[in-house]
């Protein structure tokens, strides 16, 4: 374990989490390795990387007090096209839905009418409850409620970084190895041949825009949904392309643990991907 990474009290880890792995089952094996029982204050979706936070053995009982550090994330949005999800691990209509080859205006006002108090809807695939049933369970047995649960939360800040031109050549291909990086059922397959088709009949088209954000909000709030009301706002379809959380708290990549660095050699032994169909 790198000792230049240990935090202030050693029952409070925070780790980077890879794309495609499971918060849960690295919260698991961080019990399994210190032999005592381990929480972690908030998950990433299987699409998302950044910093987690696990706490071990009595520290485990401050959770709600650890999840209430605020919490800052780069993401991307790429414009046209909107799935069930919100982000790339979703379907979508791929005949009519079409990527931008200039992303819309921001102007001075956009972003900041998000800043403060802020109520969004939370996304239907989400493991939020309703009668007992997390939400994307209700959406695969189309059980799900006429309006989804709202969170309220606070935007401490927001901002657009940029907006570039990617090679969609390249963009198809980052899309498809992130999705099968995921595992557990979340209809990878299905998700990936819609992607392809979608691609196949826009040969023509060599560059779409991507625009970056960065955001500072307080807990319970799903940048899912934050994409989603800024692509309301300026009236077009968009999904998140990608969720980096870069500050839990205090913690950022410099001072957290890798998983190399909780497990060392023995790192091959553990699977850190979930089996589940949960998308938190």
């Amino acid at each position: 374990m790198n000792q230049a990474k240990m935090p202030a009290t050693s029952n409070i880890y925070p780790i980077w989490q890879p794309q495609g792995n499971s918060t849960h089952i690295i919260a698991k094996h961080v019990s399994d390795m210190l032999g005592v029982k381990t929480s972690h204050t908030g998950t990433l979706d299987p699409m998302a990387e950044g910093v987690i936070i696990v706490l071990a053995d009595k520290e485990r009982l401050k959770k709600y007090e650890h999840a209430k550090w605020t919490k800052k994330y780069t993401f991307q949005i790429l414009f046209g096209i909107e799935t069930d999800t919100g982000d790339a691990l979703g379907l979508f209509d791929s005949q009519s839905a079409e990527v931008c080859e200039e992303g819309p205006a921001f102007g001075s006002t956009t972003l900041e009418s998000f800043i403060g108090k802020y109520i969004q809807e939370v996304p239907i695939y989400s493991a939020i409850k309703h009668k007992g049933r997390p939400l994307h369970q209700h959406a695969k047995l189309r059980t799900q409620p006429t309006t989804l649960p709202k969170r309220s939360g606070e935007i401490l800040a927001l901002k657009h970084i940029r907006t570039e031109l990617k090679n969609i050549e390249a963009l198809q291909q980052n899309i498809e190895a992130r999705i099968s990086n995921v595992s557990g059922d979340f209809r990878q397959e299905k998700i990936i041949q819609n992607w392809q088709k979608f691609f196949s009949i826009r040969d023509g088209l060599k560059k779409t825009a991507i625009a970056e954000f960065q955001v500072e909000m307080t807990k319970g709030l799903y940048v899912r949904s934050l994409a989603q009301d800024i692509c309301r706002y300026l009236g077009t379809p968009g999904l998140t392309l990608s969720i980096v959380r870069t500050h839990n708290g205090k913690y950022t990549k410099n001072n957290s643990y890798t998983l190399s660095d909780l497990f060392g050699d023995k790192i091959t032994n553990y699977n850190f991907k979930s089996s589940t169909n949960i998308k938190t």
